[in-house]
């Protein structure tokens, strides 16, 4: 059973997506965009698999949808690590 707090987060996620996507002169502004990009789709990704556990194989889609966001988080940290601690040191 899916819920439509997961459905509304997943398509604002999909409009941020295309908006993204379609607006490349902002990585200009966005140090190291390519992962935090990444960090950015492993949470979409996330949110997708969130869903798709509602209609089958939940065990499994939830260790995914979980394992996305680890992953999103440890990219986002990579992230913050080169962009505000790397050139301090």
């Amino acid at each position: 059973m899916i819920e439509f707090v997961e459905l509304t987060v997943f398509a604002v996620g999909i409009v941020t997506l295309l908006f993204i996507r379609t607006e490349k002169r902002i990585y200009q502004y966005i140090p190291e965009a390519g992962l935090f990009l990444l960090a950015f789709y492993f949470v979409l990704g996330g949110w997708f698999f969130s869903i798709v556990e509602g209609f089958l194989l939940k065990n499994l889609f939830n260790h995914v949808e979980h394992l996305l966001y680890a992953l999103s988080n440890l990219t986002l940290s990579l992230w913050c690590y080169r962009v505000f601690l790397r050139k301090e040191m």
